[in-house]
């Protein structure tokens, strides 16, 4: 399932993200490293990006990228996650102006139409991310819609779209459609 996800997201979702832009230079915050390891493969050198992450994983992927300016946000390291949360980060989060960015998410509770995760830390840095940013998009398995974390980070209303795993059904397609959100 996650091999297919990320042929999806190859396939359609990094042109999706960066078509959106009318720009060359763009800023993006990335915490999923599957994502970023897409776009690194994704040959768009000619796209100036500045990308600003928490995760170590993502640093060592796109290291050799030059098109690619990165900026890293450092706390307190998560050694679950293998990135950095913590109120340092959240501080360096709230200095930056973010075109879009790319968050995955523990549930979504299409219901009450709220996000959450398992860490309240992992949850600030999201909400943080989100404030910041002009347009935010989760990453999801279809899964992610069926489960719910214990810590509620944002609502359906915050994000602008939903990338996931495979196609929906209509009638949930239509529940995420009603919040105004992009369903690729």
């Amino acid at each position: 399932m996650m091999k297919a996800f990320l042929n999806k997201i190859k396939e359609y979702d990094i042109r999706f993200a960066f078509s959106m832009t009318q720009y060359y230079h763009h800023r993006f915050f990335n915490d999923l490293m599957m994502f970023i390891s897409s776009c690194g493969d994704f040959g768009m050198s000619w796209l100036i990006v500045i990308l600003i992450t928490n995760m170590i994983d993502v640093l060592n992927i796109l290291n050799h990228c030059q098109h690619i300016s990165m900026i890293f946000i450092g706390g307190q390291l998560n050694q679950e996650g293998d990135g950095f949360w913590g109120t340092l980060a959240l501080e360096m989060v709230k200095l930056f102006k973010i075109d879009k960015s790319f968050l995955g998410v523990v549930g979504v509770d299409t219901v009450n139409g709220k996000l959450s995760t398992y860490h309240i830390d992992d949850g600030m840095m999201k909400k943080s991310v989100i404030e910041q940013s002009q347009k935010s998009y989760l990453l999801c398995e279809e899964r992610k819609l069926k489960e719910d974390g214990n810590y509620i980070f944002a609502s359906l209303n915050d994000i602008s779209g939903l990338i996931v795993s495979k196609e929906l059904s209509n009638k949930r397609k239509e529940i995420l459609e009603e919040y105004g959100l992009i369903i690729r």
